[in-house]
């Protein structure tokens, strides 16, 4: 029943959705479009292909309403779960993950790195981040295998998570440690990035 729009990219909320956490996702997605605070767009590139897939987010707090949106034609978007959104995480780091970092950073990815930058950042096979993907598995897997390699790094084993999602994933666990995301994090996400 309500949007933001963040550098000409719409943020869609259910009417349940509370407004702090559609102010959060759209305060998130600013961030990785201008991280340096300048009010300018960092890469024009990437923000134009998400201009032109007509790319859009939409926050839903109950699966009935995720499950009943009808996206229109054309256009690219991505879900996030309301209950994932935490935004108390930012401030201390420790409690429950603010999952709505890798969603957002999924969505800029997906619709706009991968597309703008196929050869650096396709969820396809043979791109640099897939070929560094499977570095850090031990091996091309187009699915999670039932078993990972001794000294794989990266080992998400969701079965529904093709391999473009795994692409995207891995690309999240390379910004999130690098922007000191996962400090405190060890015990949660250590059976998949160790």
């Amino acid at each position: 029943n309500r949007k933001i729009v963040v550098f000409d990219i719409p943020i869609f909320a259910y009417k349940a959705v509370e407004d702090s956490k559609l102010i959060h996702v759209a305060n998130v997605l600013a961030q990785f479009l201008d991280n340096d605070e300048d009010g300018v767009v960092d890469n024009t590139t990437i923000h134009n292909q998400l201009k032109a897939n007509k790319s859009f987010i939409f926050l839903w707090k109950t699966t009935a309403e995720r499950d009943a949106f009808v996206p229109p034609s054309g256009y690219s978007y991505y879900d996030i779960d309301s209950g994932s959104v935490h935004v108390a995480w930012h401030s201390s780091h420790t409690g429950t993950f603010d999952k709505s970092l890798e969603c957002i950073w999924s969505f800029v990815t997906e619709n706009g790195h991968a597309v703008s930058f196929p050869a650096t950042f396709s969820g396809q096979a043979m791109s640099e981040i897939s070929s560094a993907m499977d570095t850090a598995r031990g091996g091309t897997f187009q699915s999670p295998p039932a078993n990972y390699p001794a000294g794989a790094w990266f080992t998400n084993s969701e079965t529904t998570c093709n391999y473009s999602c795994q692409v995207s994933k891995y690309n999240f666990w390379i910004l999130s440690s690098m922007l000191g995301a996962n400090d405190n994090r060890l015990t949660e996400i250590q059976n998949e990035w160790t």
